[in-house]
């Protein structure tokens, strides 16, 4: 429901540019004074002060309409890949740490997951360390 308040809400609105964000200096447009799921909390839902998050599509189309959903798509592309270049060294470490980005794209921007999540580290990680054994994760049960 939140992803078609969203499209629907900036259909006819002016997108927010990445305003309040450390790309929005980029744009130099500030349309709105809010955070993106108070702007929507306030048309939708009265203003009550909810945070109407959501995840990765609507938020990049509400930053840059449909070119935003086509960077968030390429981006979200080479999340996977990274993902799947970990599974290559170890399953485990992919599944832990995939895990932790795939949910995080569930209820937040694809570019905030390279703003602030520490991403590149992680892709340092997956080329530098060798983590190629499943070895060292062995759990014993009695």
């Amino acid at each position: 429901m939140l992803n078609i308040l969203y499209y629907k809400f900036f259909k006819i609105n002016p997108f927010n540019f990445f305003n309040g964000s450390k790309l929005g200096f980029l744009f130099q447009v500030k349309n709105y004074q809010k955070p993106l799921g108070f702007i929507i909390d306030t048309a939708y839902f009265g203003g009550k002060g909810t945070n109407a998050n959501t995840g990765y599509i609507a938020t990049a189309y509400a930053e840059l309409g449909i070119i935003g959903v086509i960077i968030a798509s390429i981006l979200l592309g080479f999340v996977i890949y990274v993902i799947y270049l970990a599974s290559r060294k170890s399953n485990f470490f992919a599944f832990v740490t995939g895990s932790v980005y795939i949910f995080e794209l569930i209820n937040s921007s694809i570019f905030q997951l390279f703003l602030t999540d520490y991403f590149l580290i992680y892709i340092l990680i997956v080329y530098t360390i060798d983590i190629s054994s499943d070895k060292f994760i062995k759990i014993k049960i009695i």
